[in-house]
């Protein structure tokens, strides 16, 4: 299931070059880690809300964030697998982190999972980096500096055309159990509606790759589950919108999203044609 866990290297930038050089190692050791973990068997636990956990889920946060923390150590972090402090609110700088995003498709040795970061800077998104460490696939992010998957620039997704051709619908990923049955059966006639992968922040970076146009997820989100793949679908040249159309606002005291809808420009008419048509 997991593969050689070496990294390409993200092409050198102007600013930020320090985090990705430390980025870098860490989430090769992350990788390294879980396969390590993997070819000993994991330990599967189920938390309080009824998901699973894995000690691969524990003992990869630890990696980043003690690399991360040690370089810089006034900037603050968010994790799903730590206890939140409200001290992040106050730092110029956070982390965000899920270690594992896609634990159900990882216990089932699905390559659907990632290991997901980003940085929020004075109130930005400023990095974000997603792994998938069965694919080997590397997508990352520099706000203002593009998207790249395994450090090849990724083609500007607003260069992208809608065809109307019902052979070749657009394809939007969908988390069925946040709409309403009928409306995807109306939708359906427009688009196809596979369900969201396992890892949102995969599906995310499913849209920046150009590899389907959009992600449809009308319920809440965690933070650490999209800020990565906000920002590389974003650089990508796609949009990035809550349930309301509103840009993301990150690192809030309590750090959920009402939805995400991550799509294509030219795909983001038939989309808003879909939400007008709910209650």
């Amino acid at each position: 299931m997991i593969h050689d866990s070496r990294l390409p290297q993200t092409p050198p930038s102007s600013t930020y070059v320090k985090e990705l050089a430390i980025v870098h190692k860490a989430l090769r050791l992350a990788s390294d880690r879980i396969q390590k973990l993997v070819s000993e068997g994991l330990i599967i636990q189920t938390k309080p809300d009824g998901s699973p956990v894995t000690n691969a889920d524990v003992e990869v946060d630890g990696v980043p964030g003690e690399h991360l923390l040690e370089a810089f150590p006034e900037d603050g972090g968010l994790s799903e697998e730590r206890p939140d402090h409200p001290s992040r609110l106050k730092k110029t700088r956070v982390w965000i982190l899920d270690p594992i995003d896609g634990t159900k498709p990882f216990t089932s040795s699905l390559p659907q999972f990632t290991i997901s970061l980003a940085l929020i800077d004075r109130g930005q998104l400023a990095l974000g980096m997603i792994l998938n460490p069965a694919t080997r696939e590397y997508f990352s992010a520099i706000q203002g500096g593009g998207a790249s998957l395994n450090g090849r620039r990724l083609h500007s997704l607003s260069q992208k055309i809608l065809t109307s051709s019902i052979e070749d619908r657009p394809t939007f990923l969908v988390s069925r159990g946040s709409l309403p049955r009928n409306f995807l059966k109306e939708w359906k006639a427009s688009a196809q509606c596979p369900p969201i992968l396992g890892s949102i922040a995969y599906s995310l970076a499913m849209v920046a790759s150009g590899r389907v146009d959009g992600v449809i997820n009308l319920g809440f989100q965690h933070e650490w589950d999209i800020a990565a793949g906000a920002l590389i679908v974003q650089e990508a040249g796609g949009l990035v919108l809550d349930r309301h159309q509103r840009p993301l606002s990150l690192n809030q005291p309590h750090p959920m999203v009402e939805g995400i809808i991550a799509v294509t420009p030219h795909a983001f008419p038939l989309i808003e044609r879909f939400l007008q048509s709910m209650p």
